[in-house]
């Protein structure tokens, strides 16, 4: 059994996978874009960080060979800009 966490960050996704012992089994990082249309704004489409999301958590789960009902909870965070 594995145990995903999942980081929703200001420029990319990061999935962790730890195993009951809590050894990490494996990790993935996907940036999403963010635009600058003017002098002190950023934006970003919300359709990119669950693009990026799903294709982390697909890779991390082929690469570490985690089968579907391997994976025993999910944890998720967001925070942006303070």
């Amino acid at each position: 059994m594995v145990y995903l966490g999942i980081d929703l960050g200001t420029s990319s996704v990061k999935v962790l996978a730890l195993d009951e012992s809590h050894a990490i089994v494996g990790d993935v990082s996907k940036e999403y874009p963010v635009s600058f249309p003017q002098e002190k704004w950023a934006e970003q489409d919300p359709e990119d960080w669950w693009d990026s999301t799903v294709e982390a958590v697909r890779e991390l789960v082929e690469t570490c060979g985690i089968p579907r009902d391997g994976i025993g909870a999910i944890g998720f965070s967001g925070q942006m800009h303070g």
